[in-house]
């Protein structure tokens, strides 16, 4: 078994997933923060909107989180340009539907207040409108 020492206040990944009769894959995470680290077991503690848990977790599945700090500051998204290839993704909350993903080719963006606020994406013949908060860049026109 793997001893990872933890200490009070590391946010960790507590990995999870199914097992089916003929499947296995381990594809879910919860972030906690470490609360006590014990001999094979940490007390974890999750916080939700409204309430936060303490559990009791196998040190195998988790995997301690860190980041520089100063990233938080100076990482930003890729902000994409007219004529780049992009993705728009959304998923309404609170709804069941599947989530809408439209690719295409950045034709025009709305501003409003001084932010980006819709874009137009070129799909095939088609022009689709989208909310400048769901568009990702995927390749630079330049790069194709």
């Amino acid at each position: 078994m793997k001893k990872t020492n933890f200490k009070k206040g590391d946010l960790i990944a507590v990995l999870g997933g199914t097992i089916e009769k003929n499947r296995k894959k381990a594809d879910a995470a919860v972030i906690g923060s470490v609360l006590v680290n014990g001999l094979n077991d940490v007390l974890v503690e999750v916080v939700g909107v409204t309430t936060s848990i303490v559990y009791i977790v196998p040190k195998e599945l988790c995997q301690k989180l860190s980041l520089e700090p100063s990233l938080l500051k100076t990482s930003k998204a890729s902000m994409p340009e007219i004529g780049d290839l992009v993705v728009s993704y959304e998923k309404k909350p609170y709804s069941n539907d599947p989530p809408k993903e439209i690719s295409g080719v950045l034709y025009k963006v709305s501003y409003k207040l001084g932010l980006p606020d819709t874009c137009v994406l070129m799909c095939g013949t088609e022009m689709i409108e989208v909310k400048a908060s769901t568009v990702m860049l995927l390749q630079k026109e330049n790069a194709r």
